[in-house]
């Protein structure tokens, strides 16, 4: 047998290891002295420069087999790493003391770090930094669920009538409080406030039909009779909501009526990054809006568990959050000052309560990774 030029000049025992390692790697079998092979050639060699090229030689034969090797132990590492991941049930276990936490440093930081004149941050107050930073880093840790899900998964159209079996149920008394809130806060907020929609219908002169039309006001409570028809709708019989086609469309009723309130208070509010208030309500219905969207691909029977998780454990951590300034606004006659809505602040407590008992019934329901015949079949009444 022919002798490679790079064997060359090296001590017997070096070529052994050489070609023993080689043979192993034509074999595919790499065993632990492939490992300290380029050291045992350095140790027996008596040329340390011929130890270089056969280290050299070495890697260039084994260097298929070592990227085989690599992709391997990816794998098994996400394979330990994925069963050993965060359930939800541990997400949700951590979400209530999380927004214990956040309602307590809310309190704080409006007490003590907002001037009660302005609803301005506090010159030289560092309060509103800390809460800012816990805010990001539990959003962001809520958000993880994103990620540890490799693929959204369906609810099958079965299992999503399960979510309120009964319109006297837990999640169907939720369902009805939420409908009940969003219609009521937006008719409180529509005669409590200087809109054009009140103007015309008390018949102040000079307010036209088509400046209704135009207003947020006359849209945003348009829309929030819509979404308590939907809320209603999936509380009472949730087998219609799933199977008429007119409620898989009106499912999007609440991702409008929240969209529409973002954009009417960043249409009446200057330095809204200033604001200690609105900042965080846009912030809230933002997440608000992401469930909802969620929850009607839902309905209609497309992947969404797992940005229903996600969005809606960071819409009730930032919804219950905002219980602070919804108390010092009934406390004390409003010594603070908070400037909020009360109707509408109530109403999105009762939101976001609804949204996490939504989640814990998901949770208990059984889940599948694709979309299959079953899930898109519609539900029976008889069943």
């Amino acid at each position: 047998m022919r002798e490679s030029p790079a064997l060359s000049g090296i001590s017997p025992t070096a070529k052994v290891i050489s070609i023993c390692a080689g043979n192993a790697m034509n074999k595919s079998k790499v065993s632990r002295m492939a490992t300290f092979f380029p050291f045992s050639v350095f140790l027996t060699s008596d040329k340390p420069v011929y130890s270089a090229v056969i280290i050299a030689h070495f890697l260039a034969r084994c260097n298929k087999t070592l990227d085989i090797l690599q992709k391997r132990y990816i794998i098994i590492s996400i394979k330990i790493f994925w069963e050993h991941r965060m359930k939800t049930n541990h997400y949700l276990c951590i979400l209530f003391p999380l927004t214990v936490v956040g309602v307590i440093f809310r309190f704080v930081e409006l007490i003590y770090g907002v001037e009660a004149d302005t609803g301005y941050y506090v010159r030289g107050s560092r309060l509103y930094i800390y809460f800012n930073v816990f805010l990001i880093v539990a959003v962001l840790f809520l958000l993880t669920q994103l990620i540890w899900r490799v693929k959204s998964k369906v609810i099958p159209k079965k299992s999503v009538v399960r979510i309120c079996n009964d319109p006297f149920s837990v999640s169907g008394i939720a369902f009805l409080l939420a409908a009940a809130g969003i219609t009521a806060s937006s008719v409180i907020r529509l005669f409590t406030t200087d809109s054009v929609v009140r103007s015309f219908v008390y018949g102040v002169p000079g307010v036209t039909f088509r400046q209704v039309l135009g207003s947020f006001d006359f849209w945003i409570i348009l829309t929030a009779v819509l979404s308590s028809v939907v809320l209603v709708a999936f509380a009472v019989d949730p087998k219609k909501c799933v199977n008429r086609t007119f409620l898989n469309i009106l499912t999007l009723a609440p991702v409008v009526h929240f969209v529409l309130r973002m954009l009417n208070i960043f249409s009446k509010t200057s330095s809204i990054l200033s604001r200690a208030y609105d900042s965080f309500t846009i912030l809230s219905l933002g997440f608000f809006v992401l469930f909802f969207m969620n929850f009607a691909k839902m309905i209609v029977g497309m992947p969404s568990r797992k940005h229903i998780f996600a969005f809606g454990s960071v819409a009730f951590f930032l919804g219950i959050t905002r219980i602070a300034e919804t108390v010092l606004y009934f406390v004390g006659s409003n010594a603070h000052k908070i400037d909020v809505e009360p109707a509408t602040a109530v109403s999105d407590l009762i939101v976001a309560v609804c949204i996490c008992i939504c989640m814990i019934r998901i949770n208990s329901l059984p889940e599948t990774r694709e979309k299959t015949a079953a899930a898109d079949e519609p539900v029976s009444d008889a069943e």
